[in-house]
């Protein structure tokens, strides 16, 4: 089994051998540097960038901003409305009241 895998094995990086030559191997392996290279040059300008970044909470006002001009694009009121607590509607039947004759509240009312 041992002598089967080996030959398996060498059967394999013969037909590597055969579809890439050292021309390839270095060309892929100059083509990744420049890759390299090219992030590297990427991250050193975003690094400079970050000296002029934000504070949190500048960054959170950027964001309030941005989702009150995305409200207003949508159509959504803008503003938040304040919420007012008010009391609960009393469920049971209110007291009666004594009904009082007109005249009577007449006469209360009107000052001599």
């Amino acid at each position: 089994e041992v002598m089967t895998a080996m030959k398996s094995g060498k059967n394999a990086l013969n037909k590597l051998h055969d579809e890439m030559s050292i021309d390839d191997v270095l060309q892929l392996m100059d083509e990744v540097q420049e890759g390299n290279e090219v992030e590297n040059e990427i991250n050193e300008i975003i690094g400079q960038g970050a000296a002029d970044a934000l504070t949190s909470e500048e960054e959170s006002q950027v964001e309030a901003e941005l989702a009150a001009l995305e409200k207003e694009l949508s159509g959504e009121p803008v503003h938040e409305t304040e919420t007012i607590d008010l009391p609960n509607v009393p469920s049971s039947k209110l007291p009666e009241i004594e009904k009082v004759p007109a005249k009577v509240v007449q006469k209360v009312q009107t000052p001599e």
